[in-house]
């Protein structure tokens, strides 16, 4: 598994005793190992990361997880699921597009993990697409655009109802105006932004 934020890269895996083991490139005198996912989350945050619970420290980590799989493995290596993570450790203010402060929804548009930003924008109540106002779908859409991101764009253009869909046309203009290939070819997969 590798866990990522914004300025630093881990990977993590699993030994035959089902510890955590965790490989550090930037540091290789690194060696932990956790007997569970609590005690691997404590660490990550308090010293991969530096990210502090203080409230003199930071009130965000945002992380980017991904799993890596060798198939066959001699043997069975059973991670976490993501989405029970994102579910567990996503706070509510972590799920808000906010550029200054990061959150789990901006790194996703990012970073194109449609599986984290499908899994916010449907997951959560506040995210409710019908209830969100244009320019804040919009600025979803921008996100993605600015990075050509379009499997985390497809989750949001798959996500947005026909009332809205208007919304996404001066983001597909943008798309057009700033040559991002990728989000072009997924906005012109939907039927209503194909006939533009």
């Amino acid at each position: 598994m590798r866990v990522s934020t914004l300025e630093h890269t881990i990977a993590i895996a699993r030994d035959k005793k089902s510890h955590y083991k965790v490989y550090d490139p930037n540091n290789s005198n690194i060696n932990q190992k956790f007997q569970n996912k609590q005690e691997m989350v404590r660490w990550l945050s308090k010293k991969a990361f530096n990210f502090s619970l203080v409230s003199s420290g930071s009130d965000k980590l945002d992380m980017n997880i991904s799993v890596i799989s060798h198939q066959p493995s001699p043997m069975d290596r059973n991670f976490p699921d993501k989405n029970d993570l994102l579910g567990k450790y996503i706070t509510p203010e972590q799920k808000k597009l906010d550029a200054k402060l990061g959150g789990g929804l901006h790194f996703a548009m990012k970073f194109d993990d449609a599986e984290a930003a499908r899994y916010i924008l449907l997951r959560d109540s506040e995210m409710d697409l019908t209830l969100l106002d244009d320019q804040e779908i919009g600025r979803i859409a921008l996100c993605a655009i600015a990075r050509d991101t379009a499997n985390a764009l497809g989750e949001l253009i798959d996500l947005v109802k026909d009332e809205k869909m208007n919304v996404l046309e001066a983001a597909f203009w943008s798309a057009l105006s700033s040559g991002s290939a990728r989000c072009i070819d997924k906005f012109l997969k939907n039927a209503h932004i194909s006939e533009v």
